[in-house]
């Protein structure tokens, strides 16, 4: 128990010496370590101030009426034989649908070409786009160097993006009313032929039964209630040809504005950065200068090597500075 205690005390004398001779090294280059650390600050300051170029940042948050979370078809959209939807039904998108789109390579060469109409170049922004959370807003945050450009890019991806919905949107009525033409013209004729056969059949009442007949009337009315979903289907085409999508399902909340500050360099950040990697860097260089000195200044040195001291010889007739010697 008493030798525990012994080695206990050498421990925490060995801790001491050693907590003793790193407070003592870092008062001896304590001028070096805060010197550089300072000069770091400065030229972190500097370099941000004179030679990194600012980058300002527009907003725009965007509102969808129309959007949902997970995908949803609509239950009284007519349906093909294949299962497809005949009848143009307006699409309901999600939001990461309407994330994915604002991304995509098509719309940035259209708000590319916007702006190289107003004598910009492309390349020299980069957008974000991001939802958020819990709602039907998109938040677009946009950077570049000039800030008319980057409130420009902003906006200019808000009304690129409405018309490119409106121009999807149109594609896909043209095409439905082209389907449903189609299906018209076969639903008519299919209609017409089903007639002059039960005409015939009634015509000629020997050379068929009733139950035959009856099919050919019930064929019949099928196919003309056919013809009336079509000519139904066709007509709420055509009006939902006259709705522009991108007006009713997207409200830009906020337009971008130029911005009058910029985010990039934040000069007081960097600045701090540098100081604490400075004082780091520093701090660990004073130890390993002191490390590799393995020159002789004080009879404290000699101690340590467990030498003894001969005499002193005095640098100057004051006596204020001295040189040491041991043997």
């Amino acid at each position: 128990m008493a030798q525990s205690n012994q080695e206990l005390l050498v421990n925490d004398e060995e801790i001491y010496i050693d907590l003793r001779q790193i407070i003592k090294i870092l008062g001896k280059w304590s001028r070096f370590i805060i010197g550089l650390t300072i000069l770091a600050g400065l030229a972190a300051g500097l370099v941000s101030h004179y030679l990194l170029t600012p980058i300002y940042q527009a907003d725009t948050l965007l509102r969808f009426t129309q959007a949902t979370e997970k995908l949803a078809t609509n239950p009284n959209a007519a349906m093909n034989a294949d299962g497809g939807i005949d009848a143009y039904t307006r699409p309901i998108l999600t939001m990461n649908t309407h994330l994915t789109q604002i991304k995509s390579p098509a719309l940035s060469q259209r708000i590319d070409a916007a702006l190289a109409r107003d004598g910009y170049m492309s390349g020299d922004y980069t957008m974000a786009a991001s939802v958020v959370k819990d709602s039907n807003l998109i938040e677009i945050k946009v950077e570049s160097s000039d800030p008319v450009l980057a409130a420009r890019a902003a906006n200019t991806l808000s009304d690129q993006y409405r018309r490119l919905m409106d121009e999807k949107n149109q594609e896909q009525i043209n095409s439905s009313v082209t389907y449903l033409t189609t299906q018209k013209e076969i639903t008519w004729q299919q209609l017409v032929s089903t007639q002059e056969t039960l005409k015939e059949y009634q015509v000629r009442p020997n050379t068929n039964t009733a139950a035959e007949r009856q099919e050919l009337q019930n064929t019949i009315d099928r196919l003309q209630q056919t013809m009336l979903t079509l000519d139904k289907q066709v007509s709420d085409t055509l009006i939902a040809k006259s709705v522009d999508l991108g007006d009713s399902s997207m409200v830009v909340m906020s337009e971008a504005t130029v911005p009058a500050q910029p985010v990039k360099p934040n000069l007081i950040q960097n600045v701090a950065i540098a100081l604490v990697l400075g004082l780091f860097l520093f701090t660990l260089l004073a130890f390993l200068l002191e490390y590799m000195d393995n020159t002789v200044k004080t009879t404290d040195d000699f101690r340590e090597m467990e030498l003894s001291v001969l005499g002193i010889i005095p640098d100057n007739e004051s006596g204020h500075r001295q040189s040491y010697y041991g043997g």
